[in-house]
């Protein structure tokens, strides 16, 4: 009995030639962590051991880091409505800064796996009950110009060990919004207000909810996100970010 070779076709070769010429290109060009450029790997050992992770105490409710237990200022004030509670990775401080510049702005996709274990790393899946798990999405355009959102792959890795569905259509963003990072405090609750809505409310209806993001701020973004989502019926909604900009240089 004769040996018969398939034909050759578009579909069947282009992943192939994909993967093999990133085999090449990976031989010619070696990755370099993105933080210290180091040879070996995308983002190296010890440039993620030096993370500054958040210890407590902590505000109970938003997750700053305080000498003990209390509610923070910004909580004391009520700021945050919609959002039962947020809680972060580590700081945004170096080198975790650059890994997440790295990871939105220059396209480094490899990032958000290796980002979204350590976030799942740091949590304590029997201090939760989740039912869904909702990435803060991209407006339309800017996805379409990223090809990705940075959130969904951090989201992945929590979704795993939490067993819990990754919900990506849950939430959508129906308006473009500048940049938070690009606008002072004061205009960034402005900014992101109304942005977000439910396309199927009976999703999310009586749901707990944990919304993840790379960065928290000054918590707009995550507080239009779960006014959205409590609008459309949520029971609850929790924040996870991988950092917490903190007004000490975090």
């Amino acid at each position: 009995m004769g040996l018969t070779v398939p034909s050759w076709s578009p579909r069947r070769g282009l992943p192939f030639l994909r993967i093999y010429w990133q085999r090449v290109l990976s031989l010619l060009y070696p990755p370099r962590c993105v933080a210290c450029r180091r040879v070996g790997a995308v983002l190296c050992t010890s440039c993620m051991r030096a993370f500054p992770p958040i210890r407590p105490p902590v505000c109970p409710r938003c997750g700053h880091p305080l000498p003990k237990v209390a509610p923070c200022q910004t909580c004391r004030r009520g700021i945050l409505r919609a959002l039962d509670r947020v809680r972060s990775a580590a700081r945004f401080q170096p080198p975790l800064r650059e890994a997440i510049y790295a990871l939105k702005y220059r396209g480094a996709r490899a990032l958000g796996p290796v980002l979204g274990a350590y976030m799942a790393a740091r949590l304590r899946p029997q201090a939760l009950t989740v039912d869904l798990i909702v990435p803060v999405p991209l407006h339309a355009e800017r996805h379409q110009r990223r090809g990705y959102n940075q959130a969904t792959l951090l989201a992945q890795p929590v979704a795993e060990v939490l067993q819990a569905p990754l919900a990506t259509e849950a939430l959508v963003r129906i308006r473009p919004t500048a940049p938070q990072i690009t606008l002072p405090f004061s205009e960034r609750q402005t900014n992101v207000a109304g942005a977000f809505c439910c396309p199927d409310p009976s999703y999310v209806r009586d749901r707990r909810i944990l919304l993840v993001d790379d960065v928290m701020t000054s918590g707009s973004t995550l507080e239009a996100c779960a006014a959205a989502l409590k609008e459309a019926g949520a029971r609850s909604v929790w924040g996870y970010t991988l950092a917490r900009a903190l007004p000490d240089g975090g």
